[in-house]
């Protein structure tokens, strides 16, 4: 079971032998909250994972507002509904180059082959090409989600086991040490940590990854 921001701070305290530092000041939120996001992007664990259909297309339209319910920090896949294939999901890859896109833009409405993400001075945008030749036909998005950001002791991380957390706050203690100039310790605790996220995510997570990705030693 996922563990309260209270009680990954408790764990805090005892690895960074610091039985005052809290987490629920502006700056100890901004250091839980960047390390929980980092975490999330190294581990990219399934309970983060999600799909989203708010977007749908419109004929002859190349460019739609990203109006998904998700914040994604890592967008996975993407589909569109295929008339030709009785509108069965039919995954759209990213384009590789600007050339790419350009040259499939030019051609006639058809079933998008490829897509590209964007910003146009205003929004967020996504770019299809070459446009959809139907409307109606919903956009599927899958992907890694941002977490919640902890505001208060009581919020909950969203990890499902709650060994995740305990890595968590072995990398925020870690993280204390080292900006504390005691990197002996900082590296054990991220050591640790390493193989505590490596028995949670079945694969090895080594220390190098840790210390170049979420927390310096």
């Amino acid at each position: 079971m996922a563990k309260s921001l209270g009680q990954i701070q408790k764990l805090v305290q005892w690895e960074a032998r610091d039985n005052q530092y809290d987490l629920t000041t502006t700056q100890g939120l901004a250091v839980a909250n960047y390390i929980y996001r980092r975490l999330v992007m190294l581990l990219a664990p399934p309970e983060f994972s999600r799909e989203d259909t708010t977007l749908g297309s419109t004929a002859d339209t190349v460019k739609y507002t990203w109006t998904v319910g998700v914040t994604f920090m890592d967008v996975r896949l993407v589909e569109m509904q295929d008339p030709d294939n009785n509108d069965a999901y039919t995954v759209i890859p990213l384009a590789r180059t600007e050339m790419e896109f350009s040259v499939e833009r030019k051609k006639a409405s058809d079933f998008p082959t490829v897509y590209k993400r964007g910003y146009d001075g205003s929004n967020q945008v996504i770019y299809f090409a070459p446009a959809p030749a139907e409307s109606g036909k919903s956009v599927r998005v899958s992907g890694i989600a941002e977490p919640t950001e902890l505001v208060s002791s009581g919020d909950i991380t969203q990890f499902i086991s709650a060994a995740t957390d305990d890595g968590l706050a072995l990398l925020i203690a870690a993280d204390i040490m080292s900006k504390r100039q005691f990197p002996d310790h900082a590296a054990e605790l991220i050591q640790r940590a390493s193989e505590v996220l490596s028995q949670v995510a079945g694969k090895e997570i080594t220390p190098a990854e840790i210390s170049s990705r979420v927390a310096n030693a």
